[in-house]
Parts: structure tokens; sequence; C-alpha cells
């Protein structure tokens, strides 16, 4: 019995289905202290698939000292599967099969784009009070807000610790 053809079938039925999904990009938040004159500064990076739109220190008190200036940078992530030399390469449970194909016999070719974004922002805010900050930084916290309404996410994170010395 010849299976040679039954096995062509489902190899290029799948080539046409495109790329397969791509995973979401990793979304990260760093906060550092930076030395700036007489006062020290938060410095906020944060990529996140919406653009930081407010940044503020959150004091044991309650104080909120917001951030001065926020920069938000577009960066995307590009992918692309193609049908490379005329050949599919294919594994399956019967092993690994290389099909010739033609762009005319999969419909056009196998061919996927994807783009996945992230927004990369900076914000920086001054520590209001440097004496109070390194005596209880562990009680300070950083509120974000990413997005524009009515899309809005908000996460808090702990403030980082205070400069040596």
């Amino acid at each position: 019995m010849r299976f040679g053809p039954f096995l062509a079938i489902p190899l290029l039925l799948s080539a046409c289905a495109g790329p397969p999904p791509r995973s979401a990009p990793a979304e990260s938040i760093r906060a550092n202290i930076l030395k700036h004159g007489v006062a020290d500064r938060i410095v906020l990076r944060a990529e996140n698939r919406l653009p930081l739109r407010a940044a503020e220190l959150i004091a044991p008190d309650g104080k909120i000292t917001k951030a001065r200036a926020i920069v938000v940078s577009p960066a995307t992530e590009l992918g692309e599967n193609r049908l490379l030399g005329g050949s599919l390469l294919s594994t399956g449970s019967f092993g690994v099969a290389a099909v010739p194909a033609s762009p005319a016999a999969l419909g056009g070719g196998v061919e996927g784009r994807s783009e996945l974004f992230l927004m990369r922002s900076t914000a920086s805010i001054t520590i209001p009070d440097r004496v109070a900050y390194r005596r209880q930084w562990r009680h300070y916290r950083v509120r974000l807000i990413f997005g524009d309404p009515p899309a809005l996410e908000k996460r808090e994170i702990k403030a980082p610790p205070p400069l040596p010395g």
C-alpha cells in the first residue's frame, strides 16, 4: 500500500495555516536611584504593551510626588516566515519530510508576518526628602499608570533602596 500522496496532503494543509503564534513580549519594570545634585532621583524604566502615562512616589504618610518627565518610545519586534528553497520542512509522527512545493501549489506560497509591540518608557521622580527616604525607604512605593482611559493599568512596586553613604 502506498502512503506517499496521503502523507503530503496534511503537510500541505498545515503549511497553509500560517506561522505559529508568537509568545507575548516580555514586560519589565526597573527602578534605580541616581545622584542628581543635592537631590536623588528615582529613575524608572518600563517595557509594557501600553505607554506609561503617570508615575508617583508614595510616602508612608500618603504624600505623593509625581514624576516630572516621562518619555515614551515604541519598540517593535518583527518576525517573518517564508517558503525557502522551494520546500517545506515539516516534522510529525511519521518523521521529517521535505515536500517540494511551489507558491502556486500552496495558494500563493507560505509567508507570514507577525508584529508584537512594546512601549519603552522612562520616568524620573525627585525624592523630596532624602533623609526621610533613607530612614523609611522600605515603606515607600511607586505607582505606575499605563495606557489611556478607559483601558488604564495601575501597578505598584517597591521603592528602590537609597544610595550608599
